[in-house]
């Protein structure tokens, strides 16, 4: 299975990537490929929660 996701970044201008990663990557693979598809440095922190709401 893939998942795709759409990441908006939070700036003046609407900029945004649209990433695909398989169902059996882990949550640092998926903050991985977001710090890779906006080119940030790898030093920026992450947090990621499960919800159903």
């Amino acid at each position: 299975m893939l998942y795709r996701f759409r990441i908006i970044l939070d700036a003046e201008e609407d900029v945004f990537r649209d990433i695909e990663i398989m169902a059996d990557n882990t949550l640092e693979d998926l903050h991985n490929t977001i710090l890779q598809s906006f080119g940030f440095d790898g030093t920026e922190m992450a947090s990621f929660y499960i919800s159903d709401d």
